[in-house]
C-alpha cells in the first residue's frame, strides 16, 4: 500500500482535512434538508467528525481508530440511507470521503503506531 511511504503529518493533514470536509457537508444538510430525523442523524455524525479532526489535530492516541469506527458506521449508514431513504449527493460525497480518504488514512496511521502512548489502545 502506498500510504505506508507518506509522511505522518501529510496522512495526518489529509485526515483532518478530510474529516473537516465531511463535517460541513454532513451538518449543511440540516440547512439542505431541513429537520428530519435520518437528517438530524447525519449532523450528529458531522459533529462526531469535526471532533474527531480536533482529535487528530490533538494528535490523540485514540483518533486513528476512531477515525475507521466512525467512519465505517457512517458509511453503512450513509449507503443505506441514499438507498432506501433520500438519495442526494451530500450522501455520496461523504461515503466517497470516508471509503477513499478518511477510513485508508486512518487505518495506516493506525498500524504504524503513530500515536503510541500509554493510552494507545495498541500495546505490542
Amino acid at each position: 500500500m502506498a500510504l505506508r511511504y507518506l509522511s505522518l503529518n501529510f496522512l495526518r493533514t489529509t485526515v483532518i482535512i478530510g474529516l473537516i470536509v465531511s463535517a460541513v457537508v454532513h451538518i449543511l444538510q440540516l440547512e439542505v434538508y431541513g429537520i428530519h430525523t435520518s437528517v438530524i442523524i447525519v449532523s450528529g455524525f458531522g459533529v462526531i467528525y469535526a471532533v474527531l479532526a480536533i482529535l487528530h489535530g490533538l494528535r490523540h492516541p485514540w483518533a486513528p481508530i476512531l477515525s475507521v469506527v466512525f467512519p465505517s458506521i457512517g458509511g453503512i449508514l450513509g449507503i443505506l440511507r441514499f438507498v432506501f431513504l433520500r438519495p442526494n449527493a451530500g450522501s455520496i460525497i461523504d461515503v466517497v470521503l470516508d471509503v477513499i480518504v478518511i477510513i485508508p488514512v486512518s487505518a495506516v496511521m493506525w498500524s504504524r503506531h503513530t500515536y503510541t502512548s500509554s493510552t494507545s489502545p495498541i500495546h505490542h
